[in-house]
């Protein structure tokens, strides 16, 4: 029997090149050579992975069309395009167009930042420029024309490089300024650079403009340390040198405007009058509403806070008596209102915090993001990342949640009955949800096909999150409500008795393959094998090396196949599929080996510095 350490200097070799290979370099260069030559389709070049910068070098002008085979948008500007390319073919100077599948290069459709179908890029020189033009053949022929005259020049950008030299001289005066903390190599930072010059240039619409900038993190890294960047890209908002996180959670320019125009606005709304006050207050969230006196100094350490807060929730503010009087709160002060809707007997209506202007905004935070949900809130796509972040665990209870007229009865009928159950855990957070809402949610827990009226399931934290944000625990499917079985499902949670539902693709069909393909819903049954040992790839079909690295990966299964039966050799999509959390896996791809008899709660993660020395069994 060989020894680990014997497999671990096999795949170190494999991952620093050295591996014997039957195959004549003849041969792989003549397979170099096919790889590079482009093919033609109706006056469009077909460009790859292997060929794409050739064809930039090589064509002075040129048109690239990322697209995707069931795109419905790519399908109708298939014969515009086409028919564009016969007439722009012959002009002078030429301009030529091509085209790259997007879902089979997904390598190259990152490099170049494309996040839609079809997406359109044109080179002059070899330089990029987004296509903002027609799509029909007359509207393309039109705008790649005047393009290519050579007295045309790209517009400017519109989102200018910061440094630490000039950081301050932009940043501390703005009004208002947004900043992208970027690294070059980024695949998701070039997915979004084209997406924020869109947004620069919806942002030059107000007065006064809403600049965008960027910090190249990697050559500026005092700056990143000095703003904690740890991940990219991750974006800034800055009021005259303060700095606030960006909370947007989508990545498109119409969402970053629409942000941007948000944080104009003040971050709290004066309200000035009792009446008024009653109005604010809303039947459906939660309200948070400040008490002063004139000229509080408490006053602006609120707003500080209500800034970071803005895209959490709808903030007012009074500085009138009689309402400070009916709501019994002292000035200064802040309360957290409990929704009409969602308020029960279990629970006070509001919680109230004093503060001075040396109350700090992390104090205040906190105290709102505490009273921020109620007992048994609604879980929204809108609040999932806000309200509900990090409240774990978390109970859900999906059913048709309507607040109609016709629907609130039955509604609260639910809502209140979780309630009763709630209480009694508040150790937990609980929440309804629309199950027409969560469609995701619900396949994530098993629940799609349930036919159920009512379906429970549990999320909890993930220390593992790549790709994965969250583990899921269902409630076994019932009749009716019942408290007694809700009860016990959560002791039975609560006790570790609940087995966790994983993301999976469907079951591979059985195959005599060398490297053994494993889904989630597989992966305790095959890598968890007492009677195998088992080395696992964990890859994703986008990622460059773990493609460079597949035929090598293949090359050792079927070398250790003749020397060791016992031995597996497997590989799982990390991106489509969910797994134990003690397999961290921070990059790609990443191996770890399961001994025989060995525990999926402790696996040993192969590198190229590490030595292990147990036998295989």
């Amino acid at each position: 029997m060989g020894k680990v350490w014997l497999l671990v200097f096999g795949i170190f070799l494999l991952n620093s090149g050295f591996i014997l290979c039957d195959d004549d370099p003849a041969d792989a260069e003549e397979d170099e050579l096919d790889l590079n030559e482009i093919a033609e389709e109706n006056d469009v070049l077909i460009l790859t992975d292997a060929n794409f910068q050739n064809a930039i070098a090589d064509n002075e002008i040129i048109l690239v069309e990322f697209y995707a085979p069931w795109c419905g948008h790519c399908k109708s500007l298939a014969p515009e395009f086409e028919k564009a390319a016969g007439i722009l073919k012959e002009n002078d100077p030429k301009v030529t167009l091509a085209k790259v599948d997007a879902t089979v290069e997904k390598d190259l459709a990152s490099e170049y930042g494309v996040s839609g179908f079809p997406t359109l890029i044109f080179f002059k020189n070899g330089a990029k420029t987004a296509y903002d033009g027609p799509r029909s053949s007359d509207g393309i022929v039109s705008y790649m024309k005047e393009r290519a005259d050579p007295s045309w020049k790209p517009p400017p950008d519109l989102v200018l490089h910061l440094t630490k030299a000039n950081f301050s001289e932009f940043v501390d005066t703005a009004e208002l300024i947004l900043v992208e903390f970027y690294a070059p190599w980024c695949g998701h930072c070039k997915q979004l650079a084209p997406v924020l010059e869109k947004a620069a240039q919806g942002l030059q619409a107000f007065d006064p403009v809403i600049p965008i900038y960027k910090v190249d993190c990697p050559k500026e890294s005092d700056l990143a340390r000095e703003y904690e960047i740890k991940s990219y890209p991750t974006l800034k908002v800055f009021r005259r040198g303060k700095v606030f996180d960006y909370t947007g959670t989508e990545r498109t320019a119409h969402a970053i405007v629409s942000y941007m125009e948000n944080e104009r606005r003040p971050p709290s709304t004066e309200v000035t009058s009792l009446s008024a006050v009653k109005k604010f207050m809303k039947t459906d969230d939660v309200t948070v509403f400040a008490f002063f006196k004139a000229n509080d100094a408490a006053f602006e350490t609120y707003e500080n806070a209500a800034n970071e807060l803005r895209s959490d929730y709808d903030l007012g503010h009074t500085f009138d008596r009689e309402a400070m009087t009916f709501y019994k709160v002292n000035a200064p002060s802040i309360a957290v209102f409990t929704a009409e809707n969602f308020h029960t007997k279990h629970e006070q209506k509001y919680h109230v915090m004093p503060i001075t202007k040396d109350s700090s905004v992390e104090e205040i935070r906190a105290f709102i993001a505490e009273h921020s949900i109620p007992l048994v809130g609604e879980y929204k796509t809108s609040n999932r990342a806000t309200r509900y972040r990090g409240k774990y665990p978390l109970l859900i209870m999906f059913y048709s949640v309507d607040w109609s007229h016709d629907g609130i009865t039955a509604t609260q009928l639910w809502r209140r009955k979780l309630a009763d159950i709630a209480k009694d855990h508040r150790d937990m957070t609980f929440a309804i949800a629309n199950e027409d809402d969560h469609a995701e949610l619900l396949k994530g827990f098993g629940f799609e096909d349930s036919g159920e009226e009512i379906n429970i399931g549990i999320l909890n934290e993930l220390a593992n999150k790549m790709p994965q944000e969250e583990s899921k625990f269902p409630m076994p499917t019932f009749d009716s409500f019942d408290s007694d079985e809700i009860r016990e499902f959560i002791s039975n949670y609560k006790a570790g008795k609940i087995s966790r539902k994983y993301k999976s693709q469907p079951v591979p069909k059985k195959s005599k393959a060398a490297v053994k393909t494993v889904v989630g819903s597989t992966f305790e049954k095959i890598v968890g094998d007492k009677s195998k040992d088992v080395v696992i790839e964990f890859m994703f079909s986008g990622c460059s090396k773990c493609k460079e690295f597949a035929p090598k990966y293949t090359a050792l299964a079927k070398q250790y196949a003749k020397l060791q039966k016992n031995l597996v050799f497997a590989k799982i999509d990390n991106t489509l599929n969910e797994f134990p959390e003690a397999f961290l896996v921070d990059s790609f791809p990443s191996f770890y080996m399961v001994p025989a008899n060995g525990d999926l709660s402790s696996p040993a993660k192969f590198s190229k510095e590490e030595e292990l020395t147990p036998e295989i069994s």
